[in-house]
């Protein structure tokens, strides 16, 4: 059963779902994104993964309809595994995916695989030195701009790391940062964070410049400082 919250995309999906019916290489059908996890808006994306027959293949297509877009990945079974193993954040689509058709019974099976992707994440150690880099990098230019008056290059180097922390947060939790549309909605489910996390949160995307810029320099501090980052001085590529 989908219950789709929202009429227009209830109605899209209807739809694309007749139209498939009759593809013998589709075998299966989820929905993604914030549709799948019940936080979509009136005009969110549509995002759909079609499971094809083995050796079948298909390309990605996007369209828009009614004003929403709606974008649709295919792939079979074993391209699917090869690809959420080469790049686990996608593993979070399927965990929050929600089947809508599945002839092949396999789509379980790779809602299975990743999970296990996402409870066994080891953040790559050269990714791992990268973000600490960059972290211990933002975290010095931050505070001799505040140190120099200079807000505004303080704000600036804030907002431009941003992405970045929320890399480490996730990191040092063991797992891989979700789509930005995932953000949000798995942010709570953090169990490694820094004191009063969900005020620095907030003030991190919502504060004016100066709690942006107190907000980052706390997460900063937090990482480097729990974490024992300064043990590496790789350089990303």
């Amino acid at each position: 059963m989908k219950n789709i919250r929202l009429p227009p995309h209830d109605r899209l999906t209807e739809n694309i779902l007749r139209e498939t019916a009759s593809d013998r290489n589709i075998v299966g059908v989820m929905i993604q994104g914030s549709v799948a996890r019940g936080d979509a808006y009136p005009l969110s994306d549509l995002d759909l993964f079609f499971l094809l027959a083995d050796g079948a293949s298909h390309r990605f297509d996007t369209r828009t309809e009614s004003s929403i877009v709606i974008e649709c990945h295919a792939l079979d079974f074993a391209s699917t595994v090869t690809k959420l193993t080469a790049n686990p954040m996608l593993a979070w689509g399927f965990v929050d995916g929600r089947i809508l058709r599945d002839e092949a019974n396999q789509l379980p099976r790779l809602v299975q695989i990743a999970r296990y992707l996402l409870d066994n994440y080891e953040t790559p150690r050269r990714e791992w030195d990268g973000l600490f880099y960059w972290l211990r990098s933002a975290e010095i230019k931050i505070s001799a701009a505040v140190d120099g008056g200079d807000l505004l290059k303080a704000s600036f180097v804030s907002t431009t790391t941003m992405w970045k922390v929320l890399e480490a947060v996730w990191a040092v939790n063991r797992l891989p940062i979700p789509p930005s549309g995932a953000v949000l909605a798995h942010r709570h489910e953090l169990r490694q964070v820094p004191e009063n996390w969900q005020s620095l949160f907030d003030a991190l995307f919502l504060g004016d410049m100066v709690e942006r810029v107190e907000a980052m320099r706390t997460i900063i501090v937090w990482l480097l400082t729990t974490h024992n980052a300064d043990a590496s001085d790789a350089i990303p590529e």
